[in-house]
């Protein structure tokens, strides 16, 4: 990922570390390495950065010799690691920061989402943990209205839980259930000023969704999507496939722009 203002590039590894390059000059500026175990233990997977670029939340697969996998956050500017999080008992394959870099959302093959509190110093704390029942394999959170939408595996519905009021109520209410998949959903993604979401199935099923939960364009690909992207200003969405062909669309007219082979 690219750090805010663009002048750095951060990449995460299985080979266990995470690397910030200059993304001008292309030189590797640092380095950091995680639990270096055996096999896949330690390896990344996930990762968010802050909307100021100051803290960078990274995960993977757990270690053995751990009872609970943990979340690594790290102070950029001071170049060190300066809090965790605890209580994930899986791999944890999604992370994103949510509310100004104030809230941490994180999914995991544990079947659970859980938001915590970010703090620099001690342990976060843990707000909230949402069962989803099967493990999670993506999620994204509507900076606008604070919803977080959850693909899991095996899972058709899309789950959304609101989080707007998550440090002042201490019962989340069930989540909402985005039904129009026939297959299980793989990815969600929603568009950086809040208004889409763009989700696809193991399927070839693409849809963009309005962020009331209403279907706004049903595209029907040729492959499975599994990665999506709105340009920033969500006129225009890709989704590629893991065979390596993909595809992008205008938005809100839906009409094709590219086929990406």
């Amino acid at each position: 990922m690219f750090t805010p203002g663009g002048e750095q590039l951060i990449s995460i590894s299985e080979d266990k570390t995470i690397r910030v390059w200059n993304a001008t000059t292309t030189e590797m500026m640092r380095k950091f390495e995680s639990q270096i175990g055996d096999g896949w233990e330690g390896m990344l997977y996930a990762s968010a950065i802050t909307p100021d670029g100051k803290l960078l939340a990274v995960a993977g697969y757990p270690v053995s010799t751990e009872k609970e996998n943990y979340i690594v956050i790290i102070d950029l500017e001071k170049g060190k690691q300066v809090s965790t999080a605890v209580g994930h008992t899986n791999v944890i394959n999604s992370l994103e920061f949510a509310n100004g870099g104030t809230l941490l959302v994180s999914g995991s093959d544990d079947g659970t989402v859980k938001v915590w509190k970010v703090s620099i110093g001690s342990t976060l704390a843990l707000l909230s943990t949402m069962a989803i029942g099967a493990p999670v394999k993506s999620i994204s959170v509507n900076q606008a209205t604070l919803d977080v939408a959850v693909a899991a595996e095996g899972k058709s519905e899309i789950f959304v839980y609101g989080l707007a009021a998550i440090e002042k109520v201490a019962v989340r209410p069930p989540p909402r259930l985005w039904k129009k998949h026939k297959g299980p959903v793989n990815k969600v993604a929603y568009s950086q000023d809040g208004t889409l979401l763009a989700s696809s199935s193991v399927g070839t099923e693409f849809f963009i969704w309005r962020a009331d939960g209403s279907i706004e364009k049903e595209f029907e690909t040729k492959y499975a999507i599994n990665a999506i992207a709105f340009s920033y200003d969500a006129k225009i969405v890709v989704g590629l496939g893991d065979g390596g062909n993909g595809v992008s669309y205008s938005l809100p007219a839906g009409n094709k722009f590219t086929d990406f082979h």
